[in-house]
């Protein structure tokens, strides 16, 4: 006999799943469409297509399932197709309407037997399209937390893990999946999230082409008599994965929204030993913008209150004796500190609960290093000597490294109390330890550590013995979403494409590039984000300031600065740039069929700004390095933005062009030249703008 379906909805889709809770169809509630209709022989000639209004959508009757996975025994549970389960544990899975998401709970239970590791598999079929058969594709734009970019519909199979290093570039600290769809008369999303009490290591894997997604757990430890519980939540929204970002901001403001004291994170930063000379801070200060010093004032990692006279070495080798400075004190400290406050730059000493120097760990906390899959240590960072390195250690606050490190800090601001703040490094570290055991995670069917599960219940008791807003704190990355409860922003370290990732982790809070070259600038201007100066020194130097670097940071440092205390805008679709040209033979190389890089803000005064990168430069540029520019913009305010104020990287003054309300909604303006970057600012009315901003935008270069 059938299972008796269940159906839950929302105002945007339906849900039918079996009485197991296998998901048989997620229907969308439209009842048509007007849609492009288009053979496969049309692909390539847009002659060839019309527009119908459609009302009956394409079903390809996918249905999901879920497995369960013994890694014990190496036997599978199907809830679809197996009607007895395993004798030494017990599986249910349902659906809870909660009004504002669906909730997938899979609750597994040990019977009898040995405990043992688990995975499981949950088979999502794709929502109906709402739209023609066509060749029998998904249609959905998908997007996936790896930049501010939508993958598109290329019916291919897409693949991201979280969470074990965010260096590895499938790995995400968001684990969330969007498909979406918007056309004039039709706007969908719909989302699927590991909520933030679920650390487990998850696979989503979306494959386009056979209309499924398929989300895999790992490593799950099933103690004797214990009890695995598995969540997913799925929700609608618009359609537009900017939409699935707002869901996320308006549900969890404490992780994504603004905090007390971020602002002092607004500016570009430096990494640096104490006791620079006070010129290099000045000179940095004025000419490229540096408010924030992090500060490496020790040796060795794990040493962070050292006795005195100690010695900031650990750049030096034999090589570079002169990177370093020595026999200084918490005095010479504190001097350095009120310098850095003239110049408008904050400080932030150096601040890691993940590495330890080598003889230090073995010595005094053997019981506390991590040890790999393979029972290994891991070898995290070596000394620029070459020779010194540090261990990977677990500052879980159950272990003792933790309150080591912990009290060395609480000792460093009793004695420098003009610390504005710390630096979180190595905050990115996900993987499985071991040596350990948090409670739920097991591999090869043995307990195990999720890092994951490290930083959030050591960040959590930092925070109470740190507080913002008197203490800030900027991270350098991150493994998972919910420990951005405790961060002020976060840093991409050394990889501009990393920055694409944790910006969405940061809508509304300042991010880092920590990388050198015109490419980090337009990275960080695309991404609202800030820039190391330049020279990227360590050490006490008396060199002058490159010119070049000079030169770019004059360029770009008035546009990043309008960008301070930006927010992402979560509204559908507010953005579209389009290059203006006579024929396809005398335009940018990007122009057909692409689209430009830019991007949308909300500035921190309540205007908007908009970002547009260089364009690759082909023959029909050779001459002219400017192309003109159409900007549409749909967003709340549209009707009372009457300016756009107009400014570039590369050449000098403003233009103000006056907008146009058009009538699909957009809001459209001409950019006069478009070079190396372009920033807008879309207001009501350039005089009324705040004294500093129109200050700074006359300024200009």
């Amino acid at each position: 006999m059938k299972d008796k379906q269940k159906k839950i909805r929302d105002q945007r889709f339906m849900m039918t799943t079996t009485g197991n809770g296998c998901v048989e169809k997620i229907k969308p509630l439209v009842e048509s469409v007007t849609s492009k209709i288009q053979t496969i022989g049309a692909i390539a000639d847009e002659n060839a297509r019309h527009t119908k209004k459609v009302t009956n959508f394409y079903d390809p009757k996918i249905q999901g399932d879920c497995l369960v996975h013994d890694e014990l025994t190496h036997t599978v549970h199907s809830f679809r197709h197996h009607k007895c389960q395993p004798q030494q544990w017990s599986a249910v899975q349902k659906w809870i309407d909660k009004k504002e998401y669906w909730e997938w709970n899979l609750e597994i239970t040990h019977i009898s037997g040995s405990e043992r590791e688990m995975s499981v598999e949950l088979h999502l079929p794709h929502p109906i399209f709402p739209g023609p058969a066509g060749s029998g594709h998904s249609n959905w734009q998908l997007w996936l937390p790896v930049s501010q970019e939508s993958l598109g519909n290329d019916y291919g199979l897409r693949k991201t893990h979280c969470c074990k290093c965010i260096d590895e570039r499938t790995d995400v600290p968001l684990p969330l999946c969007t498909l979406f769809h918007t056309e004039d008369d039709v706007s969908l999303g719909f989302s699927c999230l590991l909520p933030p009490d679920q650390m487990w290591y998850t696979d989503f894997e979306i494959d386009q082409r056979n209309w499924m997604t398929k989300i895999t757990f790992k490593n799950l430890g099933l103690l004797r008599q214990g009890k695995i519980r598995l969540k997913l939540w799925c929700f609608s929204h618009e359609g537009d994965w900017r939409c699935a970002l707002g869901w996320l901001r308006q549900k969890f403001p404490n992780i994504f929204g603004p905090v007390p004291g971020q602002e002092k994170l607004d500016g570009n930063m430096a990494y640096t030993i104490p006791m620079l000379p006070e010129k290099r801070i000045k000179d940095w200060s004025e000419k490229m913008f540096l408010r924030w010093n992090e500060l490496f004032y020790c040796r060795d990692f794990g040493n962070y209150f050292p006795d005195e006279p100690f010695d900031a070495s650990q750049f030096k080798t034999d090589e570079h004796p002169e990177w370093s400075v020595d026999n200084i004190n918490y005095d010479d400290i504190n001097r350095y500190i009120d310098m850095c406050h003239k110049h408008k730059v904050k400080v932030m000493p150096y601040f890691n609960i993940g590495d330890c120097e080598s003889t230090i760990a073995r010595k005094y906390f053997s019981d506390c290093i991590v040890k790999t899959i393979s029972n290994d240590e891991m070898v995290s960072w070596t000394y620029y000597d070459k020779k010194t390195y540090t261990l990977l250690m677990n500052g879980d606050p159950a272990y003792p490294w933790f309150n080591f490190v912990l009290e060395q800090f609480e000792k460093l601001f009793k004695r420098c109390p003009g610390i504005d703040g710390l630096f979180f490094d190595q905050t990115g570290y996900g993987w499985i330890d071991t040596a350990h055991f948090d409670g739920e995670t097991f591999y090869n069917n043995k307990p195990a550590y999720n890092m994951g599960h490290m930083y959030q219940r050591a960040f959590k008791k930092i925070r109470q013995v740190f507080p913002r807003p008197r203490i800030i704190g900027l991270a350098n990355s991150i493994v998972r979403w919910p420990t951005m409860e405790y961060y002020d922003g976060l840093m991409a370290d050394g990889d501009p494409g990393t920055l694409g990732r944790l910006s969405l982790l940061s809508p509304e809070r300042p991010t880092v590039c920590l990388a050198e070259g015109e490419n980090a600038f337009q990275s960080a201007l695309y991404y609202g984000s800030w820039l190391h100066v330049s020279p990227y020194y360590r050490y006490p130097t008396k060199e002058p300031l490159p010119k070049d670097a000079v030169k770019l940071f004059a360029a770009y440092n008035p546009l990043m600065q309008l960008l301070a205390g930006r927010k992402m805008v979560y509204d559908p679709s507010p953005l579209k740039v389009q290059v203006e040209f006579d024929n396809l033979y005398k335009t940018s190389t990007l122009n057909y069929n692409e689209n430009i890089k830019a991007n949308i803000f909300k500035t921190a005064w309540g205007d908007y700004a908009i970002v547009v990168l260089a364009l690759p430069k082909g023959l029909a540029l050779e001459k002219n390095r400017y192309m003109p520019l159409t900007v549409n913009v749909r967003v709340p305010e549209k009707k009372s933005l009457k300016q756009a104020v107009v400014m570039g990287a590369d050449y000098q003054g403003y233009s103000i062009a006056k907008t146009s309300l058009k009538d699909d909604g957009y809001l459209e303006f001409k950019v006069p030249k478009h070079g190396a970057a372009t920033l807008i600012i879309l207001t009501k009315e350039f005089n009324k703008l705040p004294s500093d901003k129109k200050k700074l935008i006359k300024k200009g270069q």
